[in-house]
């Protein structure tokens, strides 16, 4: 996968199975896994509750992209929980990152975003830039894309107070035409 030529690893790591919160790769290196499927496996990889809910549902169909009862309870308890009342679900990080920003730019009317270098923020087009000594530039390795992603997005180094204060100091310029909610 294209994006794990930013780890600092001396080597690919192939999983050859997960427990917990470990990792054991093809040649029996053990890891702390502290990204834990970018929260998919939030609770640790397989845990017995978890498993259990995979095998119940795997019985009545693994995916339908339609509502069921589940759905409705979920959405019921996010609402008694947070006290929210509409939530859009998403299942990957691009499709949470998608969602947060097309919501942030209809109700900004804005639509440059800010990132931070070298962080992941799914595939969404406009996340793929970094810094190169200092300048922003399109990340190597998203094939296809043509497009100078820079001019929609800021990039700023992580925990660089001083630059994140002068990025937002500067405003995101409004979209041409803002879509309000």
């Amino acid at each position: 996968m294209h994006w794990m030529a930013d780890w600092p690893m001396p080597f690919p790591f192939l999983v050859k199975k997960a427990s917990g919160a470990r990792l054991v790769d093809i040649d029996g290196h053990e890891l702390d896994d502290f990204c834990l499927g970018d929260t998919g496996s939030m609770f640790g990889h397989s845990p017995p509750p978890v498993a259990r809910a995979i095998r119940r549902q795997a019985t009545r169909g693994l995916t339908y992209m339609l509502p069921d009862e589940d759905a409705v309870e979920v959405g019921r308890l996010l609402v008694e929980t947070f006290g929210l009342p509409h939530w859009q679900i998403a299942t990957t990080a691009t499709d949470a990152n998608r969602f947060a920003l097309r919501v942030a730019r209809a109700v900004t009317g804005r639509d440059r975003i800010l990132v931070f270098n070298g962080c992941y923020h799914g595939t969404v087009d406009e996340t793929f830039v970094r810094l190169i000594d200092g300048k922003p530039a399109n990340r190597p390795g998203l094939v296809g894309e043509f497009r100078d992603l820079t001019r929609r997005t800021e990039v700023v180094e992580f925990n660089d107070v001083a630059a994140l204060e002068k990025a937002l100091a500067k405003g995101m310029s409004p979209a041409s035409s803002p879509s309000r909610c």
